[in-house]
């Protein structure tokens, strides 16, 4: 709008001050403007102006209010420029809020943060044989370190090597660089050995407490440590073993807490039965059992019964007589599971294993005939005489 309006005050030979006060211009040719076209300000083509349009009489219009002034827009910013900045290369803001871009160095110059193109330098051409160096564009150079270990770099040179002694080298030993391409032997103080090039105190047995065996001293060699008296060494520990007393009420081979046994046995009277003393059984307690009886300790006792009984099945028993089994006779059984043979008294006979005392003719009026004995057997009680019969056993 600003720009349409300087047009117009161009074409109509005027001039707008500060103040707002608009001055005639000199008589000058005065050429159209020539717009770049790089300008960030757009200008539309003019094509309602005409030549023909009444000039505007400023002086005679009236004075405008503030109240009646358009408001003022924003003055477009203008972006600056490389060179207006001193920048020959990489990238700045251009105070417009966009990046602007410089270039790139050549010939192997590098860009420095302050935006100038710069040619580092090398080690060598600052005669920089070690630590660390500026290369003039404000990166600093590695150098390396110098040849020997313990040669000193100072202000970019090396000086000359300080090597070691044995005594800045410790706890180091045998054969050791010295740090000036040398090497140098250096031994251990008193009571210490070189193991694997360091110096080192083995161990005594006093150092392990309670450790035995065979055991490493720390130092790349083993040493051989015992127990105190009545002590064992299990599992390279030193272990007292238990005694029988330990183990009360118990018997027969038992751990001692040492990898071994001991034989604990029991006392007087007593025998081992799993693991505990045991009072056997004697007979007196085991009756009326009898023969090869369970001591109920792990044993046996063999046991006998009175005089005039017989072990029977494990029982003492006391075996019947025939006179005890009267009236039964024959094969029979004791009672005690042996066999008995009972006969009978005079006069009588075994019949169905009962004592019998058989009929006789003349008890019974019998003189004739074979009438039964009653035991089993028969009887003869004769014939009858000439003229008569025999009868129910009896002549008639």
């Amino acid at each position: 709008m600003r720009a349409l309006v300087a047009v117009c005050l161009l074409l109509s030979g005027c001039t707008l001050d500060r103040s707002g006060e608009v001055d005639e211009l000199p008589d000058v040719a005065v050429d159209p403007p020539v717009i770049e076209a790089s300008s960030d300000i757009a200008v539309e083509p003019a094509a309602d102006l005409s030549v023909d349009e009444p000039a505007v009489d400023v002086q005679n219009e009236p004075a405008a209010t503030e109240a009646d002034a358009p408001p003022e827009a924003e003055e477009a910013c203008e972006p600056t420029t490389c060179a207006a900045k001193g920048v020959e290369c990489g990238t700045v803001s251009d105070g417009c809020g966009a990046d602007l871009s410089c270039g790139t160095c050549e010939g192997g110059a590098i860009c420095s943060a302050a935006g100038k193109c710069c040619q580092p330098k090398t080690c060598g051409d600052l005669g920089a044989a070690c630590g660390d160096a500026d290369d003039g564009c404000g990166q600093t150079l590695d150098c390396g370190t110098c040849p020997l270990p313990k040669q000193p770099c100072v202000l970019n040179k090396c000086e000359a090597c300080v090597p070691d002694d044995c005594n800045a080298l410790l706890p180091l030993c045998n054969y050791q660089p010295d740090g000036c391409g040398k090497t140098v032997y250096c031994s251990c103080p008193s009571g210490q050995t070189c193991n694997n090039g360091t110096c080192c105190k083995p161990k005594t047995c006093a150092d392990m407490g309670n450790a035995c065996g065979t055991l490493y001293d720390g130092c790349g060699s083993t040493i051989s440590c015992g127990c105190p008296y009545g002590q064992d060494c299990y599992q390279n520990a030193c272990c007292a073993p238990k005694k029988c007393s330990d183990f009360p009420g118990q018997c027969g081979d038992l751990y001692d807490g040492c990898g071994d046994t001991v034989y604990c046995g029991c006392a007087y009277g007593e025998a081992c039965f799993q693991g505990k003393c045991c009072t056997p059984k004697k007979c007196t307690e085991l009756s009326p059992s009898c023969g090869s009886l369970y001591d109920q300790c792990g044993g046996t006792v063999s046991c006998s019964c009175p005089y005039g009984e017989t072990c029977s099945q494990g029982t003492c028993c006391k075996p019947k007589s025939c006179t005890e089994m009267h009236p039964l006779c024959g094969p029979l059984y004791d009672g005690c599971g042996g066999p008995l043979n009972c006969g009978c008294a005079y006069g009588e006979v075994c019949y169905q294993q009962q004592c019998c005392t058989p009929l006789k003719c003349v008890d019974n009026g019998w003189n004739c005939g074979t009438p039964p004995d009653g035991c089993g057997g028969t009887l003869s009680c004769g014939t009858c005489s000439s003229g008569k019969v025999c009868a129910q056993n009896k002549c008639q």
